[in-house]
């Protein structure tokens, strides 16, 4: 009987391991369901791992452009059209200063004012208001402790004949009124520091 050492027991111990592995390799066990372990649909195969459904989205339909398809950009600022037969003055941007220095009217009856404040600031609010001549510095004072609410004009002030609201930058705003007899007037923007550099001469023809 052939005596049995430690080199034949490492021989046969080897042997056996490689024929384990060959026979592993030869006979994968199966895959639940058919799907890989980095399979979109269904559970993953792999512990830990989560599938990024964003990896691998469907190109949008035609014309669906999600979220980032731009919207349409709405107008700001509400210009009021012209009026017919009646007289337009501007602020000039962001200058305190109107875009003409006198206006004029003929004859009686109703007259109407339309200011287009064109600063860029909604901020930066205009008034216009009709004044008796010589009384612009009178007007602008009288008007400081009326307050915004009444559009910086003292109410029933004497030297006042007509007056607009108060109009935000980019927006306008008309004033129609009676109008005075033939002669010379002042307008000015009555809002506090601004008359200095915003009034002209109206004249009623």
């Amino acid at each position: 009987m052939p005596m049995v050492t430690s080199r034949h027991v490492f021989m046969c111990a080897a042997l056996l391991t490689v024929g384990l592995f060959v026979i592993g390799c030869g006979n994968p066990p199966p895959i639940v369901g058919g799907e890989t372990p980095f399979s979109l649909g269904g559970d993953s195969q792999v512990k830990g791992f989560a599938p990024t459904p964003t990896a691998f989205t469907s190109p949008p339909a035609e014309g669906d452009h999600g979220a980032l398809e731009p919207r349409p950009t709405e107008p700001t600022g509400a210009q009021a059209p012209p009026i017919e037969g009646g007289l337009e003055v501007s602020a000039l941007g962001n200058e305190l200063k109107f875009d003409k220095p006198s206006m004029s009217a003929k004859g009686s009856g109703k007259t109407t004012v339309t200011l287009y404040n064109k600063a860029s600031s909604a901020s930066l609010q205009h008034n216009w208001v009709l004044a008796k001549l010589g009384t612009v510095e009178a007007v602008a004072v009288a008007g400081l402790s009326a307050g915004p609410s009444n559009a910086w004009v003292a109410p029933n002030d004497p030297n006042v004949i007509a007056h607009s609201k108060l109009v935000d930058g980019g927006k306008s705003g008309s004033v129609t009124f009676d109008a005075p007899q033939a002669g010379k007037y002042a307008f000015l923007c009555s809002f506090p520091g601004h008359s200095g550099t915003m009034n002209g001469e109206f004249v009623v023809e």
